[in-house]
C-alpha cells in the first residue's frame, strides 16, 4: 500500500485529547466527564501518559515511525520511576495493559491503541503500538494510523507471496477422512480467508471484565474500526489484494445457523481461490456434510472426486440442495458447517465468473494472435474462402465481418451491403472475405498490388474490393489520406474509371476514344449498379441452391430413418436407454447410486424429455423399459437406480460388499461414545445400504 493511498483513508483526524488538555485533566481533581476508574488511578496514568508521550515525540522526532509498543512503554515506565525515586508497587503486565486501556477509553482518547499485522517466520502476529498528540503541526496519532496501514498492507503481501495464504489440502483431505467431521478436524483449513486476521485488529476485554472496563474496550474497537480494520480492507481490495464476498442474504434468511455468519475477506489469488473451492467441494462430498443434501446429487458428487470439470458442476449444485433443505427446515447443520455450505456456495459464483473471464481473456488473447499475423502481413490478408477449411474459428471471423478488430477494414465478396450481412447470416453466402490493416503501409501496398495486376491482366477484382474497402465513394478526402497518399488515392480512381468504361457498349466506348472525351459520372454509376444486380443474382442462385440441398439432405435422412427397425418410433429414445445404462453401470462400479436428480443433471444422456420418459416407464414397470431397475430408498424421491445386466454379473459381490458394510456400521450406530455427526452419517448409510440389500434379496 503506497503512503498516499494510506494518507487518503485518513481523510478526516482521528479523535483525540491534546497534550495541553490531558495535562491539565491530570492537574486538577476534576471528576466531571472522567470514568470512575480514571479518577481512581489518575496519579498513575499521568505517569503512563507522560511516558508514551515521550516516546512518542522521540520516535516522531527522529523520523523512526517506530512507535513503541507494550513492551517498551512498560520499560520506560518503570525506569522512569526507578530514576524519580518512587519505590510504589509496579503494576503487573495485566494491570497494566488495563490501565493503557482506561487511557484510551475515554470519551476523548489521551492515547491510541494503533494495531499492526507483522508477519515472521511463517505466521501472522498482532503487535499493538501506542500513540499520543505530538506538539508539532502534524498529529502524530494520524501518522501512526498510516504507518500501520502501510506495513499491515506490506506485510500481508509478503505473506502472500511466501504462500502463507495457502491451505495444505493434502494435509486436511487426509485428515477429514478420519475425522467424524469438521467438530473433530485439527489440521487448519482457512489460510486463505483473511477476514480471521482482521478479526484479530479488535482486542477483546480480559475475561470477568466488568462493564466498564467492557466500554473501554468498545471505544478502542471503535477507533479502530474507523482508522485502520475499514481503510486497510478498501486499499487492498482497490489494489486487488483482498475480496471481499457479502453475506447479507444468508444472514437475513430464517436459518437460525447463518444469523451469525461472517463476510468472508479473502487473500484474493484466482487459482488458490479456484483451488479451495474445489476442496470445499471434496469437504461436501463426505458422509458427514454431504448427509444434509439429496443422496443422488450427493451420489453424483462422490463419482466426480477424481475429475475437477464434473466435481465443479456436481458441487455447485449439491450444494445449492443443501442450502434448499436447511431453509426448508431440513436438519440444520453446525455453525462450522453451515460455514462451509456458505462458502461453497459463494465461491462457486467467485470461479464461475473466473473461469469465464479467463474464458474471454483466452479468446481476446487468441483473436490478437489471428489480428497481428494480418497486420504483419502489411497488404491484403484473405481470411475467409468459401470450401475450403476455415483459417480460424467462425467466432472470430465473424468479429472482423461486424468490423469489431481495432483498426482493421473488411472487404468480402459479394459485399455485405448486398448481403444485409447479420450476425445469423450463413459464411456461406460469402464467396471470400479479405482483411487489411488500417495504416499508410498496408493500404498503400494493397493499391498497388491492386494496380500491377490490373495494368498487366486487366483484372479489376482488387481494385473493386480496395473500392469497397476504403467506401471510396462516400468517405471524404481528409479520411482517405489517412490511409495512403492523395497520389496512390488518384492512382486507384483513375484505374476504377478505366475498369469501368470497358463494361460501357462499344460506340460509347469508340465515341470516347475518337474524342478522347471523359466518362460521365452517370456512366459509372449504371456499371456499378449492374455489377451490384449481379451480384444479387449469384446470391440468389447461392441461397437457391442451398435451400435445394437442405431439402435433398431432409429427404434422405427421413428415406434413412424410415430404414431403420420400424418397431423402434423413437431412435433418440433408444440412444438415450442405452447411454442411461451405460451411465448406470459406470455409476455403480464408482460406489455411486445415481437417482432420476443425477441422471436428468447428466448432460452427456441427451434430452430431459427421453430420461423422464424413460425413468416413467421403469418406476410404471412399462414393456420395454426392464433393463433399468429402481430401488426404493425412504426419504429419496424415485430412488435410485440399477441395471438389470449390473444385477446379474455383479449382484452376488454386491450385496455381500453392502452386507459387509452394514455390520461395519453396527458399532458406529450403537455406540454411546459416537457423536451424532457421525451416527448420523451411519444412519443414513445403513438405511442406503440396507435398501440395496433388500432389494437384491427380494430379486432371487
Amino acid at each position: 500500500m503506497s503512503d498516499s493511498a494510506a494518507t487518503e483513508s485518513l481523510v478526516n483526524e482521528p479523535q483525540f485529547l491534546s497534550k495541553d488538555s490531558a495535562e491539565r485533566l491530570f492537574r486538577v481533581q476534576d471528576t466531571e466527564g472522567q470514568s470512575p476508574d480514571f479518577v481512581e488511578n489518575r496519579d498513575l496514568l499521568a505517569e503512563i501518559y507522560e511516558t508514551i508521550h515521550n516516546l512518542t515525540t522521540v520516535a516522531y522526532e527522529k523520523g523512526t515511525l517506530e512507535f513503541p509498543d507494550t513492551g517498551e512503554v512498560y520499560r520506560a515506565f518503570t525506569g522512569a520511576r526507578r530514576e524519580r525515586g518512587n519505590r510504589k508497587a509496579l503494576p503487573d503486565s495485566e494491570e497494566f495493559r488495563g490501565l493503557l486501556a482506561i487511557l484510551a477509553g475515554q470519551s476523548s482518547p489521551l492515547i491510541h491503541f494503533i494495531r499492526e499485522i507483522n508477519f515472521d517466520k511463517g505466521e501472522f502476529k498482532i503487535k499493538t503500538r501506542y500513540a499520543t498528540p505530538s506538539s508539532s503541526k502534524e498529529n502524530a496519532i494520524r501518522r501512526a494510523y498510516q504507518t500501520s496501514l502501510i506495513k499491515s498492507g506490506l506485510m500481508i503481501r509478503g505473506a502472500m507471496q511466501e504462500g502463507a495464504t495457502t491451505t495444505a489440502w493434502g494435509e486436511v483431505q487426509s485428515a477429514i477422512k478420519t475425522a467424524g467431521g469438521l467438530a473433530e478436524l485439527s489440521v487448519p483449513y482457512k489460510a486463505e480467508r483473511a477476514d480471521l486476521l482482521l478479526r484479530n485488529l479488535f482486542l477483546r476485554p480480559p475475561a470477568g471484565a466488568d462493564a466498564l472496563q467492557q466500554g473501554h474496550y468498545q471505544k478502542i474497537n471503535q477507533e479502530q474500526r474507523l482508522w485502520l480494520y475499514v481503510p486497510l480492507i478498501k486499499d487492498l481490495q482497490k489494489s486487488g489484494v483482498l475480496r471481499v464476498v457479502l453475506n447479507n442474504d444468508l444472514r437475513e434468511s430464517d436459518t437460525k445457523n447463518f444469523a451469525r455468519l461472517p463476510d468472508f475477506i479473502y487473500f484474493y489469488e484466482a487459482d488458490k481461490i479456484k483451488a479451495r473451492y474445489m476442496n470445499l467441494c471434496l469437504f461436501l462430498t463426505t458422509d458427514s456434510l454431504g448427509k444434509y443434501g439429496e443422496l443422488s446429487l450427493f451420489s453424483e458428487a462422490h463419482a466426480a472426486r477424481s475429475e475437477p470439470e464434473a466435481l465443479f458442476e456436481a458441487g455447485g449444485k449439491l450444494v445449492e440442495s443443501i442450502l434448499k433443505n436447511i431453509k426448508g427446515g431440513g436438519k440444520q447443520p453446525s455453525a462450522a458447517e453451515a460455514e462451509v455450505f456458505a462458502e461453497a456456495l459463494k465461491l462457486a459464483e467467485i470461479v464461475r465468473k473466473q473461469l469465464e473471464k479467463k474464458a474471454q481473456d483466452d479468446e481476446q488473447k487468441a483473436l490478437s494472435t489471428i489480428a497481428d499475423g494480418v497486420r504483419k502481413q502489411e497488404n491484403l490478408v484473405e481470411i475467409y474462402r468459401r470450401g475450403q477449411r476455415l483459417r480460424f474459428e467462425e467466432k472470430f471471423l465473424r468479429r472482423f465481418l461486424a468490423d469489431q478488430i481495432p483498426n482493421m477494414l473488411i472487404g468480402t465478396v459479394p459485399p455485405r451491403q448486398t448481403l444485409g450481412y447479420g450476425k445469423n447470416t450463413p459464411l456461406e453466402e460469402f464467396e471470400r472475405v479479405f482483411a487489411l490493416a488500417k495504416n499508410t503501409a498496408a493500404t498503400t501496398a494493397a493499391i498497388d498490388m491492386a494496380l500491377d495486376i490490373f495494368n498487366k491482366s486487366g483484372d479489376d477484382f482488387f481494385l473493386n474490393l480496395i473500392e469497397e474497402i476504403l467506401d471510396l465513394d462516400r468517405t471524404s478526402e481528409t479520411k482517405l489520406q489517412q490511409y495512403t497518399s492523395p497520389v496512390s488515392i488518384l492512382k486507384l480512381k483513375e484505374a476504377l474509371k478505366a475498369g469501368y468504361t470497358r463494361e460501357l457498349p462499344f460506340w460509347r466506348r469508340l465515341w470516347l476514344m475518337l474524342t478522347g472525351g471523359e466518362v460521365d459520372p452517370r456512366d459509372i454509376l449504371e456499371a456499378k449498379t449492374r455489377r451490384l444486380a449481379e451480384a444479387e443474382k449469384r446470391i440468389q442462385r447461392h441461397r437457391d441452391a442451398s435451400a435445394a440441398g437442405k431439402r435433398s439432405d431432409a429427404q434422405r435422412a427421413i428415406k434413412e430413418r424410415a430404414r431403420e427397425n420400424m418397431g423402434d418410433k423413437k431412435g433418440s429414445e433408444r440412444e438415450t436407454m442405452q447411454k442411461m445404462l451405460q451411465y448406470i453401470d459406470s455409476s455403480w462400479q464408482k460406489n455411486s447410486f445415481p437417482g432420476r436428480s443425477a441422471l436428468r443433471a447428466e448432460k452427456s444422456l441427451g434430452s430431459r424429455f427421453y430420461i423422464d420418459k424413460i425413468l416413467d416407464g421403469v418406476d410404471g414397470g412399462g414393456a420395454g423399459y426392464s433393463d433399468i431397475l429402481r430401488i426404493p430408498v425412504q426419504n429419496e424421491d424415485g430412488g435410485i437406480y440399477i441395471t438389470k445386466s449390473f444385477l446379474q454379473q455383479k449382484g452376488p459381490s454386491v450385496k455381500k460388499s453392502y452386507d459387509q458394510k452394514i455390520d461395519e456400521l453396527i458399532p458406529i450406530l450403537t455406540g454411546t461414545k459416537i457423536d451424532e455427526v457421525r451416527k448420523g452419517a451411519a444412519r443414513r448409510n445403513h438405511m442406503l445400504y440396507s435398501a440395496i440389500v433388500k432389494f437384491m434379496e427380494n430379486r432371487k
